[in-house]
C-alpha cells in the first residue's frame, strides 16, 4: 500500500489495468463456481474466527480494512459483525468510490497503509487481503505489516490473507512468507493455515463439477494462499507453518 512515490504509482497503475481488463474481471467473477467456492471457504474460516472472538455481533468493535478495494471484504464483515464500526483505506479513488456505494456505513478514504490515522492499540480487527503480495519493495511490505500490527489492541487480531506460492504469470505480485512476516513482526504470535485451491485449477474444475473443490483443496501443495491470525505476544514455538 503506501510506499515510496514510485511504488505507490506502480501499484495504482497495476490496479487501474486490473479494473480495465475484462480478463482480470472474469477471473474474479463470483458467478464462476470456482471463485464462489474459494470465497466461501475463506469466509467460512474467517467467520468462525471473528465469531469466536466477538460473539456480540461486534458491538464496540473497530474493524479496519487496509487495501479495501471495492469493499467486498467490508460487506462480508458487516454481515458477520453488524454492530462493528467499519473503516477502510485504499490507494485507488475509483475503488473507494465503489466501496462507499457497497458499504455506506463504513468510513473510507484514499491513502496507503504505511501510516495509519489511528492511535497505537486502538483497533480490534485489521484486515490485509492480498495487500502485501502486491507490494514488491521489501522494506515497504515490512513497514505496512508493522503499521497494521501497531494499531491492533492487546485483545485484537490482524488477519492477513495472501499468496504463499509464486504466480509465474503475474509479475506484479510476490508471495510473502511467514519468515518475512516474523521479520516484520518479531513480537507477534502468528498462526497461519494454508487455504484456497489454486485459482486457475479451481476455476477450471469447478466449472465442470464444483464438488471437486473440497477434495482437491485438501492437498497441501495445491493450496495457493494462507490465512494468518496475528496477535500480540511472544512467539511460542508452536506456530503452524505457512
Amino acid at each position: 500500500m503506501a510506499a515510496p512515490c514510485s511504488e505507490t504509482q506502480r501499484v495504482r497503475a497495476v490496479y487501474r489495468r486490473y479494473d480495465a481488463s475484462e480478463r482480470a474481471q472474469r477471473k474474479r467473477d463470483p458467478r464462476n463456481p470456482g471463485v464462489w467456492r474459494m470465497r466461501s471457504e475463506r469466509w467460512q474460516i474467517t467467520g468462525a474466527i471473528l465469531g469466536s472472538r466477538f460473539p456480540d455481533s461486534g458491538e464496540g468493535v473497530r474493524v479496519l480494512d487496509v487495501g479495501c478495494g471495492d469493499g467486498d471484504d467490508l460487506v462480508r464483515i458487516n454481515q458477520l459483525l453488524p454492530k462493528a464500526e467499519l473503516f477502510g483505506i485504499d490507494l485507488s479513488a475509483d475503488r473507494i468510490g465503489r466501496a462507499r456505494l457497497a458499504v455506506p456505513c463504513a468510513r473510507l478514504w484514499v491513502q496507503g497503509g504505511e501510516t495509519l490515522p489511528f492511535p497505537d492499540r486502538s483497533v480490534q480487527v485489521v484486515v490485509l487481503s492480498t495487500v502485501l503480495s502486491s507490494i514488491l519493495d521489501p522494506a515497504t511490505r515490512r513497514s505496512v505489516a508493522a503499521e497494521a500490527y501497531r494499531v491492533i489492541r492487546d485483545d485484537g487480531i490482524l488477519l492477513i490473507y495472501d499468496i504463499r506460492l509464486p504466480s509465474p504469470w503475474n509479475p506484479n505480485v510476490l508471495p510473502i512468507s511467514k519468515k518475512e512476516l516474523r521479520t516484520a513482526l518479531p513480537l507477534a504470535r502468528i498462526r497461519a493455515q494454508p487455504i484456497t485451491l489454486l485459482p486457475p485449477l479451481a476455476r477450471a474444475v469447478c466449472g465442470i463439477w464444483s464438488d471437486l473443490y473440497e477434495p482437491l483443496a485438501r492437498i497441501r501443495p495445491l493450496r495457493s494462499h494462507y490465512l494468518a491470525v496475528i496477535t500480540r505476544g511472544q512467539p511460542d514455538g508452536r506456530e503452524r507453518s505457512s
